[in-house]
C-alpha cells in the first residue's frame, strides 16, 4: 500500500574541510522520521552504521 506524500524536502550535504568539496543532494519525503533521514545521510555517502560494541 502506498502512501501519499504532499511535500519533498531537498537537503544538500556537504562535508567540511574536504578539496574537492564533497557534497550530496537528496529528495526526502515530508513524512520522514529523523531516523528515516539519518539513514537516508548515510546512504547518500556510502555510509553504513557500525554497531557501538562490537
Amino acid at each position: 500500500m502506498s502512501k501519499n506524500i504532499d511535500e519533498v524536502y531537498q537537503f544538500k550535504i556537504t562535508l567540511n574541510s574536504t578539496k574537492p568539496s564533497i557534497w550530496r543532494r537528496i529528495l526526502v519525503p515530508s513524512n520522514y522520521t529523523f531516523w528515516d533521514l539519518h539513514v537516508a545521510i548515510q546512504d547518500s555517502m556510502g555510509w553504513k552504521d557500525l554497531p557501538a560494541f562490537a
